[in-house]
């Protein structure tokens, strides 16, 4: 009786690892801090080299305008950004970490990111002041030791 059991239950895990897998993204648009509706959407791709290293970002479909330098988002408050990090692995995660000013400062609430679904989502925040304001950041992502990733380092530009 115990090994019928044990054994189905091994047929269902080998079923469940090896059945479809979706490459959709399940990522949750929240409307930033302070911001009475959610403003538009920015969709970015992390462009990965040969070596599966990451080398920078890309404008992803689906966008509310034509984005001129995809290294340099042009946002506006209460914006999301969504970076979608997937190549081929399913399994590959990412850190998004604004670590490039100093005091660790973020366009949104929290200084770093991380995903494991394949997209980072950042909500743009209803700041004090105004003007243009640089945030700089790395994309850190998970590939092969033999490799070694270095982060790549793009900027999002807020108008505030």
């Amino acid at each position: 009786m115990i090994g019928r059991i044990v054994t189905v239950l091994l047929v269902c895990c080998v079923a469940a690892c090896t059945g479809p897998q979706t490459q959709e993204i399940r990522a949750t648009l929240t409307t930033p801090e302070k911001c009475s509706a959610l403003g538009k959407v920015w969709k970015l791709r992390v462009r990965f080299g040969l070596d599966g290293t990451p080398v920078g970002v890309e404008a992803d479909s689906g966008n509310p305008g034509p984005i001129a330098d995809p290294e340099r988002l042009e946002v506006g408050e209460c914006d999301n950004v969504l970076f979608t990090v997937r190549k081929d692995s399913r399994n590959r995660s990412a850190m998004l970490i604004f670590d490039k000013d100093p005091g660790f400062r973020s366009p949104g609430k929290q200084p770093a990111y991380l995903s494991r679904k394949g997209a980072i989502i950042i909500p743009i925040d209803n700041r004090e002041g105004t003007g243009k304001e640089e945030f700089a950041y790395s994309i850190h992502v998970d590939c092969p030791e033999s490799i070694g990733c270095a982060p790549i380092d793009p900027r999002i530009v807020v108008e505030r």
